[in-house]
């Protein structure tokens, strides 16, 4: 590795987060790790209407942080578009995404910095997302806490041992030159991610995909500890099913992902027959939930019937609206493997 490049930039995107910020960036400011280690931090302004670049300004300067801040602001509305600007503008081999809502441990960085000078072969790594309540926390939280980004994301540390392992964006380590293969050649990704109030999601796991097709491995340390916050309208039933709803959304498009790393000499008559395939096995599975929700409906509980009314018509939904979209997106990227 270049002695010039080795280092990490950490990218913290932001929409409207003028409340959630400052803890943010001052966890930030607080890590430990040898001075050695060269780091800087990019903050990416997704259009926000408040004044979150002054409040993150004033910060810099309080902890004398200015010759390792950059700010840039990306027009272009969107987490992905947010994250792939940072990524453009950063200096150093290594990305950690750090979400304006994220309290990383005053280690983070040291273990991270640990992690990528010992092993070549990892391209992302992720670590333990710890809940931060503004209120008290509901009842059925603690069920589905791994789809706000909290708690394990494998049973041991180490390599994710799946042909399609996947990491949440909150808190990750990203290998640069990974996704610059693909971003300087000019390939364009598919998920739209978050943008403004929508709960679309799926760029961070498209984002591991691409990683893994570039042949690197992908990893999880639960030594990276960091708290998450739980605002009080995340805490709602009614914002989990749109969550839900906006990951399922993207189940046709990541699935194109998932059949090349499964078999990367795929044919596109092959893939289509796969695509339409599943886009049957899931009309099935959706016609089937809603004939026993209606004649047995105790077989199922509350949630679990919410659940599936919220998340099953939006992959069905996904895969027979994308078809078109979905085979031009196989071929361009069997183009750039």
């Amino acid at each position: 590795m270049s002695n010039v490049t080795f280092g990490i930039s950490i990218i913290v995107c932001t929409y409207n987060g003028a409340a959630r910020i400052p803890a943010t960036l001052e966890h930030i400011f607080n890590q430990s790790f040898p001075s050695n280690f060269m780091i800087e931090l990019i903050l990416i302004d997704n259009n926000s209407t408040d004044n979150s670049s002054i409040i993150a300004s004033d910060l810099v300067k309080k902890f004398s942080f200015e010759d390792k801040y950059r700010y840039f602001n990306e027009s272009r509305q969107g987490l992905n578009h947010a994250v792939r600007r940072g990524i453009n503008e950063s200096k150093y081999d290594w990305i950690l995404l750090c979400d304006d809502d994220n309290h990383l441990n005053e280690n983070y960085l040291q273990i991270g910095f640990e992690i990528i000078s010992k092993n070549d072969k990892i391209g992302a790594f992720g670590g333990y997302g710890i809940p931060l309540f503004e209120s008290t926390e509901p009842a059925w939280f603690e069920k589905y806490a791994g789809s706000f980004a909290l708690g394990s994301q494998n049973e041991f540390d180490g390599k994710i041992n799946d042909k399609c392992a996947e990491i949440y964006g909150a808190g990750s380590f990203l290998r640069k030159a990974a996704l610059k293969k693909f971003y300087d050649a000019g390939f364009q990704t598919i998920m739209s991610d978050r943008s403004g109030n929508k709960l679309t999601s799926g760029g961070d796991v498209e984002r591991c995909f691409l990683i893994q097709l570039a042949g690197y491995e992908i990893w999880y340390d639960s030594r990276l500890t960091f708290k998450h916050l739980m605002p009080k309208n995340r805490l709602k039933w009614d914002y989990y099913l749109r969550l839900k709803s906006g990951i399922a959304s993207g189940e046709a498009l990541l699935s194109i992902y998932k059949q090349i790393l499964n078999n990367r000499n795929l044919k596109n008559s092959q893939f289509l027959i796969n695509y339409l395939s599943a886009m049957g096995k899931h009309i099935l599975v959706f016609i089937k939930f809603k004939i026993q929700s209606t004649l047995n409906p105790s077989s199922y509980t509350l949630d679990s019937k919410e659940l599936g009314n919220s998340i099953l018509p939006a992959k069905v939904s996904s895969y027979a609206t994308n078809i078109i979209v979905a085979y031009s997106h196989f071929k361009q990227i069997k183009r750039y493997l």
